[in-house]
């Protein structure tokens, strides 16, 4: 078996993950434009290599391609409120980054906390807010924390920056939620190398493994 062309199977599941051919193959020149040389790379390909082991550790896998075309946060994010139920009718892409953006505009603080957004952006306020509703523009951790707190519901992130599960894995909850509610299943993205999202599926047996511990 060619490991670089064929699908492999979980260890743990079962399940069909997608091999680091099939990852690159969804990830375009222009989201990539800047990095695109390091594909080849092996820092690059180590990083894909550790996210698919981090994912076996948690019973999850990639569900499908995100197109790099700058937009994958965004992507990812729809792809997850589809398969969880939590829209009606079409979503696209381009309105769920329009979402981010207004709840960002209209909530300059933290609702809750009172943290200053624009304490985390190097550059004017407005101008980020107008750099960020570009198509092609990456979201960012502002942008995930504005979609927690719009859609109500908390994300999970596994990141191929670590082999430690106190380090990979990263949680965003919605500001409003209470410790006592629960709103079910988490939205599951995954982080490649800092420059890719990817939209993730599990294994439901095991979820309170990784939600819970």
């Amino acid at each position: 078996m060619d490991s670089e062309t064929d699908s492999s199977l979980c260890d743990v599941c079962g399940s069909m993950f997608p091999t680091l051919f099939m990852l690159k193959q969804h990830m375009s020149v222009r989201h990539h434009r800047n990095v695109i040389n390091s594909l080849a790379e092996p820092s690059y390909d180590a990083h894909l290599r550790q996210l698919l082991a981090n994912l076996r550790q948690e019973n999850m896998v990639v569900r499908n391609g995100i197109l790099g075309d700058g937009n994958c946060q965004f992507a990812a994010f729809a792809d997850q409120l589809k398969l969880l139920g939590k829209v009606r009718g079409s979503l696209t892409v381009k309105h769920v980054r329009e979402m981010a953006v207004s709840y960002l505009r209209a909530n300059r603080r933290l609702p809750g906390s009172g943290v200053d957004w624009t304490e985390f952006v190097a550059e004017d306020w407005d101008q980020y807010l107008l750099k960020m509703a570009r198509n092609g523009e990456w979201g960012d951790h502002l942008t995930l924390c504005a979609l927690a707190n719009t859609f109500q519901v908390s994300i999970l992130i596994v990141r191929s920056s670590s082999t430690l599960r106190d380090e990979y894995l990263t949680k965003i909850q919605p500001s409003w939620m209470s410790p006592r509610r629960d709103i079910g299943r988490p939205i599951l993205l995954g982080h490649i190398s800092e420059t890719h999202f990817v939209s993730l599926g599990i294994d439901e047996k095991v979820m309170s493994k990784t939600i819970d511990n």
